[in-house]
């Protein structure tokens, strides 16, 4: 069995080039030099890594869960662009289906446009929920969101970002179910991560000072062993606990 080990942004960078490169995903790998270009100097909110450390890990959700298809992986590596690098892709040279998706998701659109912020967020989901990309690529960030958010955000971020999540995400989970019925193994993965991170953070007191979610997310994250096409994919999150599983098993 071939593991892949990634610890950082110039791993995941070189991992998912060459993924794209040997299954000939022209437009995921000119998505993946937009995006490391756009996001250049950008970095994570609370924990200070380097931005382009979340579309890749949204792409390699799409791997892990099944949805290892062009289109997928290029609005994965593509879905904060629009928003945070103020562009709406029109000079890129991929499909013109992955720059509506990705576009689709530019929240900032809505939240300059309507003054009422609970409006906004409605309609932000029901374009969303229209479009099949946009849906299984905002499942993905929100995994990975909930994921990281522990050190970077507030407590009180946090809860407003879990019931941002519990208030909408059902709705979205459920027409995702009967839209895209081919997806649904792919929404499945995401869902269970979801809410299991989502139950996680509720039974923790955000107050405590020795607040650690670091074990929680592992766990959550290695409820199965990946093996996409036989390989292993370990995300850094996960590296500990996925090697001890994997030599136990040996």
């Amino acid at each position: 069995m071939e593991l892949e080990w990634l610890y950082d942004e110039k791993q995941m960078y070189l991992f998912l080039r060459k993924h794209c490169e040997e299954r000939k995903f022209v437009n995921a790998l000119r998505s993946l030099d937009h995006a490391l270009m756009s996001h250049e100097g950008q970095r994570r909110k609370g924990n200070g890594v380097p931005y382009i450390t979340h579309p890749m890990s949204v792409a390699l959700f799409m791997i892990l869960s099944g949805m290892d298809e062009d289109i997928a992986l290029s609005v994965s590596l593509l879905h904060d662009v629009p928003e945070d690098c103020n562009t709406d892709l029109h000079d890129l040279n991929v499909l013109g289906e992955i720059k509506r998706s990705a576009n689709i998701l530019n929240w900032k659109y809505y939240k300059y446009r309507y003054s009422n912020r609970e409006l906004a967020m409605r309609l932000y989901y029901e374009g969303i929920s229209k479009d099949k990309w946009a849906t299984i690529v905002k499942l993905g960030d929100r995994t990975h969101n909930l994921s990281t958010m522990s050190g970077a955000f507030t407590p009180l971020k946090m809860m407003d970002y879990i019931e941002e999540t519990k208030t909408y995400y059902p709705s979205l989970i459920q027409l995702a179910y009967q839209n895209y019925p081919e997806a649904n193994s792919t929404i499945q993965f995401l869902q269970q991560r979801i809410y299991g991170l989502i139950q996680a953070y509720e039974e923790n007191d955000f107050a405590d000072p020795n607040f650690n979610f670091d074990q929680k997310v592992i766990d959550i994250f290695n409820q199965k062993v990946y093996i996409p096409d036989k390989k292993i994919i370990v995300l850094p999150q996960t590296q500990e606990t996925a090697k001890k599983r994997i030599l136990n098993a040996q």
